[in-house]
C-alpha cells in the first residue's frame, strides 16, 4: 500500500485541532500518527475547581493526570499551555492550588510556554501559592506568558523569584496580589545578571510592591522594551505605578484604570513617550462628587507635539447625582466636557483618527436622568463629532 507522506499527513491533522475525538482516532492510526496528533490532543491543560462542592472528584482529576505523566513522562513536552482558574472547597476552604499532587504536575511541564492562574468566575476566593508550589513553579523556564491573578504569596520575594527564572517572559500580569510577608524588596533577590533577564513587551499590575521593584536597579525582569502597559493604580498605589511610565520608552499602548482620587493625583507626563499610538483610560465622570475629566485633560495636554496617537478610548462611568446639586455645578461639569473637546483642535492632535467613549450608566432602571446627562455630555462633543473621529455608546452596568 503506497504510504501517504508525513508533512502531508501532518498538514490535515493540523485542521482537526480542535476535534478532539478526531484527534483521538488519528492518534490510534498509526506510530507516525500519534506526534501530530498529540501535539493538538495535549496543547492546552485547563485544571479548575469548577464544582467546589465536589472536593474528592476533583482531587481525583490532579491524582489521574500526575499518575500519567508518571507513566508517560513525555506526554509532558506535548503541552504548552496551562490554565487554573481556581476557588475553594465548600467545606475545607482549600482549592485545587493546595492539592499535593500539583507541585509534581508544575516540575513535569518543563516545556510550558503559558501560566495562567486566575479565580472561578464570581469568587471572592483568593487563592494561597504554598512554598512547595512556589519553588515547582520556578522550575518553568520555558515561560513566555505568565499571568496570576487574585493569588496570595508569602513574601514578595517569592514573585521575584519565580521572574528571576523565567528569563523568557514577554507577557506578564500580575493583579491583585497579596502577601501574608510583605517585606522590603529593595535588596532584590540572586539571579542572572541583566543582560539574560525577561524583556517584557506586555505588562499588566495593579501592585506597588511589584512595581516599585521594576524600576530598581535590581529589578527581576526588564521593562525598557514594554510596548503595552495596563495599569490599575488606587490613592495609595498611583505613585508607584505611573512611575513605570518613565522606564517604559517604546511604549506603544497604555491603559489605564483610574481608582485614584483625581484631585489628589499628579497628572502622567506623556511628553516623552514618542511611540504611544493608543490609549485606554477608564474613568468616573460623577457629577456633584469624582469628576476625573480635569485630571485627564491635563494628561492629554502632556502630549509631545510629535505625537503620534491614533487612537483614543475612554470609559466613563456616570451615575445618579446627589439630590443638592446646584445648576452651576452641572453647568461647571458639562463645562470640563466642552473644553475637553476643545483640546482635540490643537494641531498637535492632527493624527487622531478614533476616539472612541463609553458611558457606563450606572443606574436604577428606568430613570432617564443619568441618561439625560450622557446626551448633555454628548452636545458638548461638538468639534470632535466634526472632525468624524468621535464614536459613542453607552450602557447599563446594572443595578446594585
Amino acid at each position: 500500500m503506497l504510504a501517504v507522506p508525513t508533512e502531508l499527513v501532518d498538514y490535515i491533522i493540523d485542521f482537526l485541532y480542535d476535534c478532539n475525538p478526531a484527534l483521538q482516532a488519528c492518534s490510534l492510526v498509526s506510530r507516525t500518527w500519534v506526534q501530530s496528533s498529540r501535539l493538538h490532543l495535549f496543547r492546552n491543560l485547563d485544571l479548575d475547581d469548577t464544582d467546589t462542592s465536589k472536593a474528592a472528584q476533583n482531587s481525583l482529576r490532579i491524582l489521574r493526570l500526575r499518575d500519567l505523566l508518571r507513566a508517560s513522562p513525555l506526554l509532558a513536552q506535548y503541552i504548552k499551555d496551562l490554565n487554573i482558574r481556581h476557588g475553594a472547597d465548600e467545606a475545607t476552604g482549600v482549592g485545587i492550588l493546595g492539592n499535593p499532587n500539583l507541585p509534581f504536575i508544575f516540575t513535569a511541564l518543563s516545556s510550558l510556554v503559558s501560566l495562567k492562574i486566575s479565580p472561578l468566575e464570581r469568587s471572592v476566593f483568593v487563592g494561597h501559592i504554598p512554598p512547595s508550589l512556589n519553588s515547582s513553579m520556578e522550575s518553568m523556564s520555558s515561560l513566555k506568558v505568565l499571568h496570576l491573578n487574585d493569588l496570595n504569596f508569602l513574601r514578595p520575594q517569592d514573585v521575584l523569584r519565580l521572574l528571576r527564572s523565567s528569563s523568557l517572559v514577554t507577557n506578564l500580569t500580575l493583579l491583585r496580589l497579596t502577601f501574608e510577608q510583605p517585606d522590603d524588596i529593595s535588596r532584590g533577590v540572586e539571579g542572572p545578571p541583566m543582560n539574560q533577564l525577561a524583556s517584557i513587551a506586555r505588562l499588566a499590575t495593579d501592585s506597588a510592591i511589584m512595581a516599585s521593584s521594576f524600576t530598581n536597579s535590581l529589578s527581576p525582569i526588564d521593562i525598557s522594551r514594554v510596548e503595552f502597559l495596563e495599569i490599575c493604580p488606587s490613592t495609595a498605589t498611583y505613585a508607584a505605578l505611573t512611575q513605570l511610565l518613565s522606564h517604559a520608552p517604546v511604549l506603544q499602548r497604555l491603559d489605564m484604570t483610574l481608582d485614584a482620587d483625581p484631585d489628589h493625583s499628579p497628572p502622567i507626563d506623556l511628553q516623552e513617550l514618542l511611540s504611544l499610538n493608543t490609549l485606554v483610560f477608564r474613568i468616573r465622570a460623577l457629577l456633584g462628587r469624582e469628576n476625573s475629566l480635569p485630571w485627564l485633560h491635563r494628561v492629554m495636554s502632556s502630549l509631545s507635539p510629535d505625537n503620534r496617537v491614533e487612537d483614543l478610548s475612554l470609559i466613563a462611568i456616570v451615575d445618579m447625582p446627589p439630590p443638592n446639586v446646584t445648576q452651576f455645578q452641572y453647568a461647571e461639569f458639562l463645562s470640563t466636557w466642552k473644553q475637553f473637546d476643545l483640546l482635540f483642535t490643537e494641531a498637535k492632535f492632527a493624527p487622531l483618527r478614533r476616539v472612541r467613549i463609553d458611558f457606563r450608566i450606572d443606574n436604577i432602571v428606568g430613570d432617564v436622568v443619568v441618561k439625560a446627562i450622557v446626551d448633555d455630555i454628548i452636545e458638548q462633543l461638538l468639534e470632535l463629532n466634526l472632525r468624524g473621529v468621535l464614536h459613542v455608546d453607552s450602557y447599563e452596568m446594572g443595578f446594585g
